[in-house]
């Protein structure tokens, strides 16, 4: 047989597909979609907490605080769809980023219960601010599984850690301008979904991300 009647034979059952979207473009899609959902989900359950808008231009750490958080969730879901494209870079230098902007952050607050960004209070506090926060994480969660399902994510645990980590980051820093500012309240009922929505992005990405 000819080359051109081999090559013939092995090309013609194959079909066009679209390529996948570029991983900071799926991250950037992503996030659109996250936020969006989120902030609709908080706003129709309660209103934001007075003047936490405002505290944002007035308390830099308050700011900081917040930027953490969005870096957090930013440099997770790119990370995430990273590891979707086998070979593209090692998981060790990928979660190892995101670690580090989850100690910045935690620690950020750790340091607030000394030196808070502006006095506490009770002003704006949501009775189920957690459940809130695990619940506004499910969309997100779901729409970073489907997005990693279309790659083949070789590292399905980190993939998964990431995009859970990823989804609750939203939500946590959602609930600094829509519940109470307390750095004590923050760490126990905002920061806590992010671990625990990593862990379970982990096991969903072993139990539903496809195999090679």
């Amino acid at each position: 047989m000819r080359r051109h009647e081999i090559i013939e034979q092995l090309s013609s059952d194959l079909e066009a597909v679209r390529p996948l979207a570029a991983p900071w473009q799926g991250a950037a899609l992503w996030g659109a979609a996250a936020w969006a959902i989120v902030l609709a989900l908080t706003l129709a359950t309660g209103p934001l907490r007075a003047g936490a808008l405002s505290a944002l231009g007035e308390h830099l750490r308050y700011t900081f605080e917040a930027f953490l958080g969005l870096a957090l969730g930013a440099v997770a879901i790119h990370s995430a769809l990273v590891l979707g494209v086998p070979g593209a870079a090692r998981p060790f230098f990928r979660v190892a980023a995101v670690l580090a902007l989850a100690a910045a952050w935690m620690g950020a607050f750790v340091y607030g219960l000394w030196h808070p960004a502006f006095p506490p209070s009770m002003l704006g506090k949501r009775a189920h601010c957690m459940v809130e926060t695990y619940l506004f994480s499910l969309a997100p969660l779901l729409l970073g599984m489907i997005a990693l399902r279309r790659r083949i994510a070789l590292e399905r645990a980190w993939a998964g850690a990431l995009v859970g980590a990823a989804s609750a980051a939203i939500p946590a820093v959602v609930m600094q301008i829509a519940c109470m500012y307390d750095p004590l309240h923050i760490l126990v009922y905002h920061f806590t979904p992010v671990a625990a929505l990593a862990l379970a992005g982990a096991l969903a990405g072993v139990v539903a991300l496809r195999r090679l």
